[in-house]
């Protein structure tokens, strides 16, 4: 799937999508706080695999695993054989893409994409970044409308109580209403109008209320339509990014860690005990390439360590979803990022036709034209996603010096960097999880309205609403896996 070797220094030639023999060009792979111009003079040798804009057809052909095998559901989207109302990889013929909002989708990506629109975007960006005290570091960035700022600002509050000063590397993508409470908070917010959320959305109040459901929600899928696009600007400016999702929170400084050479080597190069074997061959016939981090290298010196293109946290699923999450996903600018970014911007109308973003990236990643972009799922034991806190865990690299999980006593370890609230269908589960992290700030006030959140008690979270949810999260995924297990779901 991905190539190791990619993580490096690039050498030869490699073949277009067109057959075109295309030269691979080498960046500079140590030290990613290095001026930007030369960065920038970098990226102006890369050249595209693509002659042409890449039909979404051709990125997701093949990207549903072996005869189509994984049933998580969702792959109708974007396999043809899979049972579905339609196939949104044909871009002309396909439903749900031709009625409806998807109009807008359309018109909405017609004008951000427009080289106009584009060179509008990298000068305000251009404007924000130097603006910083360090403009050549890494981004971090963050899409929030009004009705996740609870969130953003319990994130806020944890950063605080461990002494952490984000404001510097955090651009903070936001509907005008919320705009003034993150600079309330110490931030430099970017407007959504630079991103034309109002060809988006079909009112102000679609783009400011927070999803009940992520599933079926233009407010989740648009927002982070809007965010990957403002990924895809950065990576074109030359500048690394960090996009976390606003239910992380950080317990220690991530852009220190993601932005250094690691020990990854391939998951599959694990011993997998005799009871998993599914999930070995899971891994080895999906994803063999992918990069797990070696927990043993300290004992190694010779242990390679390596910069992949893109790190996420560890999902613990290996089915059409994982196995990175994208809720917390660090990209590197180079050339083989700018060309996954032209992938993003050619077929982003299908992830806002799916609502999931993960989804989305994962099969991108899984197509047949990006393979040579390296992945690398994050330590599990620093980089705590919602699974390691529902207790879940899924293979041998997991297993990690200093790792637990929530049904573990010592829960969270005291070397995690961050945690992730996922693996919820609806933000409202959300503050359970981070309660078990001891990461819940925001038992005064959540900064909306009473009543908003419909498992709120009297506005405010209490223990007794955290325990009850957490109960019910985790009976339904063990329902689930049960389910998946009786099924003979690989």
């Amino acid at each position: 799937m991905f190539l190791v070797a990619a993580c490096g220094s690039p050498g030869g030639s490699r073949s277009g999508a067109t057959g075109a023999v295309l030269p691979a060009i080498a960046l500079p792979q140590h030290g990613h706080f290095y001026m930007k111009e030369s960065r920038a003079a970098h990226l102006q040798q890369c050249v595209s695999r693509w002659v042409r804009t890449p039909r979404a057809t051709a990125l997701f052909e093949g990207s549903c695993g072996r005869n189509n095998t994984w049933t998580a559901g969702g792959e109708g989207i974007y396999c043809p054989d899979v049972q579905s109302d339609g196939n949104a990889c044909e871009e002309d013929i396909c439903d749900p893409f031709n009625a409806g909002p998807q109009d807008r989708h359309r018109q909405w990506l017609g004008n951000i994409t427009t080289k106009a629109q584009t060179a509008q975007r990298h000068a305000e960006l251009t404007t924000w970044l130097d603006a910083r005290q360090q403009p050549g570091g890494p981004v971090l960035i963050m899409a929030a409308n009004a009705g996740y700022m609870y969130l953003v600002e319990n994130w806020v509050r944890h950063a605080v109580q461990q002494g952490l000063n984000l404001s510097e590397p955090t651009m903070i993508l936001t509907d005008d209403e919320s705009a003034k409470a993150v600079r309330h908070l110490g931030f430099r917010p970017v407007s959504t109008r630079l991103y034309r959320a109002d060809i988006l959305f079909a009112s102000a109040k679609e783009e400011t209320t927070a999803s009940p459901l992520f599933a079926a929600a233009a407010s989740h899928a648009g927002t982070n339509a809007m965010a990957l696009v403002a990924i895809t600007d950065l990576l074109q400016l030359g500048v690394d990014v960090l996009w976390s999702d606003a239910d992380v929170v950080f317990n220690a400084p991530p852009l220190p860690w993601l932005s250094v050479q690691q020990p990854y080597v391939k998951c599959t190069d694990f011993s997998f005990r005799e009871e998993e074997e599914e999930l070995r061959a899971r891994v080895t016939q999906h994803w063999p390439e992918v990069l797990c981090f070696n927990h043993t290298a300290k004992l190694d010196a010779r242990a390679p360590r390596v910069e992949p293109d893109i790190q996420m946290m560890d999902d613990s699923r290996w089915d059409s979803a994982g196995p990175g999450n994208s809720g917390f996903s660090y990209f590197r600018s180079n050339c083989r990022t700018l060309d996954f970014s032209r992938a993003i911007l050619a077929s982003l109308y299908v992830q806002l036709g799916s609502a999931s973003d993960q989804r989305f990236l994962m099969r991108l990643l899984h197509g047949p034209t990006l393979r040579d972009v390296s992945m690398a799922l994050l330590p599990i034991s620093r980089f705590i996603n919602g699974a390691t806190i529902l207790g879940i865990g899924k293979g041998s690299w997991q297993r990690q010096s200093g790792y637990v999980n929530g049904n573990d006593e010592g829960f969270p370890s005291p070397q995690w960097v961050a945690g992730h609230a996922s693996w919820t269908a609806s933000h409202e589960d959300k503050p359970a999880l981070l309660e078990k992290l001891g990461a819940w700030h925001m038992n005064d006030t959540v900064g909306t309205p009473a009543g908003t959140w419909s498992q709120l008690d009297n506005g405010r979270w209490t223990k007794s609403t955290s325990a009850r949810l957490l109960k019910r999260l985790t009976a339904r995924h063990a329902a689930a896996r049960a389910r998946r297990r009786d099924g003979g779901d690989v």
